[in-house]
């Protein structure tokens, strides 16, 4: 509903008897306050709140707080700041509003990082290549060690040469 001001000014003799201020009850949206002259938080859906109060009726996600002005902490995001952000993000550190991580554990990819890392790859964010070393380039995803090693060879990257009894896997 809109607002309006009615000033009624009768004179007699140059002095103001009445002076009349009228308003309507509620808003339009997005608006709030005794004259609808204030504007509600941005952060509230819709930029929708309380027209008496500005109090947000709902707040968009990674913000919270009456008048949602308050983004959600480290570790939690999304409406109301009720979900948490992925063990696999590292310090559980995430993008407030949808929970993409900052940076992932090694051995972890993907936007809340839940991806284990491709074949050949290894590390924080799978950035690095398995050691050439490796049969097939293949690595464990956290620590880049080879899975196993070709006969002859031992190590965490199969760079040693065996001296000692051959197994089929590595070193005797």
């Amino acid at each position: 509903m809109s607002v309006f001001s009615i000033s009624c000014w009768i004179l007699f003799s140059g002095i103001t008897l009445l002076s009349l201020t009228s308003k309507t009850s509620g808003c339009s949206p997005g608006k709030y306050g005794e004259y609808c002259n204030k504007t509600c938080e941005s952060f509230c859906v819709q930029s929708l709140c309380d027209s008496k109060t500005g109090h947000c009726l709902a707040c968009n996600p990674g913000y919270k707080g009456s008048t949602c002005t308050q983004a959600c902490g480290m570790s939690t995001y999304g409406v109301n700041c009720s979900q948490t952000c992925s063990d696999k993000c590292i310090n559980k550190a995430c993008f407030h509003v949808n929970g993409d991580c900052n940076y992932c554990i090694a051995g972890y990819q993907g936007r809340h990082c839940d991806t284990v890392c491709n074949k050949g790859t290894y590390g924080q964010n799978c950035t690095k290549l398995c050691p050439s070393t490796c049969p097939d380039k293949n690595c464990q995803p956290t620590n880049g060690h080879c899975l196993f090693c070709p006969p002859g060879y031992d190590g965490t990257k199969c760079e040693g040469i065996c001296i000692q009894q051959l197994t089929l896997v590595g070193c005797g």
